[in-house]
Order: C-alpha cells, then sequence, then structure tokens
C-alpha cells in the first residue's frame, strides 16, 4: 500500500527538467527513484513477515521463503510503480496532493498490485493446496522475482528513454 514510486515522476512536475540536465544518466535518476521506495518499505515488511513467521510457527524454509518474497514483491511493486508513472505522468498539477492522491498512476498502481496478491490467492486456493506450502513459496517467489527482473530492464532500457522524453 506505500505507493512511493507511483507518484515520484510527477512530483517532478514543471522542475523535470532539472533532473533531465544533471550529469547522470536516467537510470541512475530511476535507480535513486527504487532505492528510496525500497528503503522506506522493505524494513517495514522484513519485520512485519518476520514477526508472522515466528508467530505461526513456521518451518525455517517456509520463514525463508516468506521474507524473499516479500523483499522481492516490494522490489516488484517499486519498479511496477515507476513504470506506470512513466507512462500515466501528471506534470501539471497546482498542489502536490493531487500528484499523489488524484493521479491515475497511483491509481493504477494500487489497482495492479491488488491484482498480482489476488492472482497469487487463487493460485493457491486452485493450485497451492496440492503442491504445499513450501512448493507453492517457492513458485511465488520465481514468478516474483521473474517479474520484478522483467520490470526492471524494461526500466533500464525504455524507461530511462520515455524519462528523457518527458
Amino acid at each position: 500500500m506505500n505507493m512511493v514510486t507511483a507518484p515520484s515522476i510527477s512530483l517532478e512536475g514543471k522542475s523535470l527538467w532539472l533532473i533531465q540536465s544533471l550529469p547522470v544518466s536516467g537510470w541512475q535518476v530511476l535507480k535513486g527513484k527504487l532505492s528510496l521506495h525500497f528503503l522506506i518499505t522493505a524494513p517495514p515488511a522484513f519485520l512485519c513477515t518476520l514477526v508472522l513467521s515466528i508467530v505461526l510457527k513456521a518451518e525455517a524454509a517456509v520463514a525463508v521463503l516468506l521474507l524473499l518474497f516479500s523483499v522481492l514483491f516490494v522490489l516488484l511493486c517499486a519498479a511496477l510503480g515507476l513504470m506506470i508513472n512513466l507512462k500515466l505522468p501528471n506534470l501539471n498539477w497546482t498542489n502536490e496532493t493531487v500528484a499523489v492522491k488524484q493521479s491515475a498512476s497511483v491509481l493504477v498502481s494500487m489497482l495492479a498490485n491488488w491484482g498480482i496478491l489476488f492472482l497469487l490467492f487463487l493460485g493457491y486456493y486452485f493450485l497451492g493446496l496440492r503442491l504445499g506450502q513450501s512448493l507453492f513459496l517457492l513458485l511465488c517467489v520465481l514468478l516474483c522475482a521473474a517479474a520484478a527482473a522483467g520490470a526492471l530492464l524494461w526500466l533500464k532500457h525504455k524507461g530511462q528513454r520515455i524519462l528523457a522524453q518527458l
């Protein structure tokens, strides 16, 4: 639910030319935005997952897979939010609240994250009960890692070109 990257390009607004004129690549700018999202949201997600694993007395393998999944999901959400904001930027706002609370990129990012979680829930309901917790979590970790890697590659190649054209 923490949408740090989803409005991050839009928040540059009319000052976007400043980051475009810096002597850094577009990928470095995007990595900075991803790093901030990760720094803000990964520690609480990691801590909550750790506490959940302790309270539920999860097996060691399940606990490790849960922790890995939570970190990868944070990375996926960060990359997805940035991708969507590059495609749906709102650079003509008069108040920062519009860019953060009323932008299409934040809404689409939030719905996309919920959609991913809903698909994982359906996957567990139809497939995970048969596979078992460990195997299903491993599958989720692999899918999340692949999706995050694909999103990061998109940002590195196509995303920085879109940023330069805004």
